[in-house]
């Protein structure tokens, strides 16, 4: 299976990033975004797109998606490209507030993989 990239344009530069996918402890979908560096040629970490908070709920499917601080601009373009689908639910946990939200288009095609 290709591996989708995407080009994110992130506090005024573009990178090409891809999806790196794994489980937290307990099993739950873990997403980092890795892009690519030109100079180095390879591909290297961005950010953690998913949170992990053990103790809220999350239904088959979904992940707490970390949209805020640098990851504002990331989760924007995910979703205009449709790599995530809000469910329209948040969690309170401490001074944040995770959007639950569902991998698509091409992020869950390449997690179905």
């Amino acid at each position: 299976m290709t591996i989708p990239t995407i080009d994110i344009d992130s506090w005024g530069e573009t990178f090409t990033c891809r999806p790196e996918v794994s489980a937290y402890a307990g099993g739950r979908l873990a997403i980092n975004l890795l892009y690519w560096d030109s100079e180095m040629q390879g591909w290297f970490p961005h950010c953690r797109l998913t949170t992990n908070l053990p103790d809220q709920h999350l239904n088959e499917g979904e992940v707490f998606v970390k949209d805020w601080s640098e990851n504002e601009p990331i989760v924007d373009a995910l979703l205009k490209a449709g790599w995530l689908s809000p469910t329209g639910r948040e969690v309170i946990s401490g001074f944040i507030a995770p959007q639950v939200m569902r991998p698509a288009g091409p992020l869950l095609d390449f997690i179905q993989g």
